[in-house]
């Protein structure tokens, strides 16, 4: 490629040229990122991961089929995560406040652990508590990985959104649309995942008005630190009401 100028090599012009030419290349290769290669990338960085531990907090609001009550439910607590012989194994344990027109009702608490097959979760209401066993196919509310993506896609449809950035950290987006209609009053949702890591570090729910309903954010993280495989062993507690949706006889 050569540029004249008064019968001589511009050396200036040839320069800026080519680095435009280089720079538009460079774009044009990023956009060619497709969904399925974005989806491949996060999956192939989430594989590296042994073990994970972080920091969630989420929102939840929506009103009262019933009688039309808005109903905001608040949630803190910590996931952990380990690979062990080919599986996921999660465990979740959190704490929430239900509020009803801005009036507060009451605390929860609860420990959700899969072992890669079934999920076990317990949860406790003042006195009350309660274990719901579930198929791992249930469970979506987790930092990333095969199960979570996989547990997804089959409520939701994919598409891929432009790359940003969320608290300083480069993020790939995918937007989320529920296959049989609005859940839980969320039409369409946002996952920001990681481009280092493939952790996903918030998804966002809005209602058909536009507002976010739905908030869960995942921070502190901790990669392949040392977590005791008896994090992930489920103990039934003794005396508790036992909802089975596993379909095991």
């Amino acid at each position: 490629m050569k540029f004249i100028c008064n019968g001589k090599l511009s050396l200036v012009l040839a320069v800026t040229v080519m680095g435009a030419w280089c720079s538009a290349t460079q774009a044009d290769t990023t956009s060619k990122k497709t969904l399925a290669s974005v989806e491949k990338e996060i999956l192939d960085k989430w594989s590296k991961i042994q073990t994970l531990k972080a920091d969630s907090a989420g929102k939840v609001i929506f009103k009262s089929i019933t009688d039309g009550r808005k109903i905001e439910v608040g949630s803190t607590g910590t996931v952990e995560y380990r690979k062990l012989a080919g599986k996921e194994l999660f465990r979740i344990d959190a704490k929430s406040q239900q509020f009803v027109n801005g009036t507060k009702k009451f605390d929860t608490s609860g420990t959700t652990i899969s072992d890669g097959k079934f999920t076990s979760g317990l949860s406790v209401i003042g006195s009350e508590k309660r274990v719901l066993k579930q198929k791992v196919e249930a469970l979506d509310d987790l930092p990333g990985g095969k199960t979570f993506l996989t547990n997804l896609k089959r409520m939701y449809d994919f598409s891929l959104l432009p790359d940003d950035t969320l608290e300083k950290n480069a993020v790939y987006v995918l937007g989320a649309v529920p296959k049989k209609g609005p859940r839980v009053g969320v039409v369409r949702m946002k996952l920001y995942f990681d481009k280092t890591t493939g952790v996903l570090r918030q998804r966002v729910g809005v209602n058909s008005q536009g507002e976010n309903v739905h908030t869960v954010s995942y921070k502190n993280f901790k990669i392949d630190v040392p977590i005791d495989s008896e994090r992930f062993v489920f103990k039934m507690p003794k005396n508790v009401e036992v909802i089975d949706r596993t379909g095991k006889k």
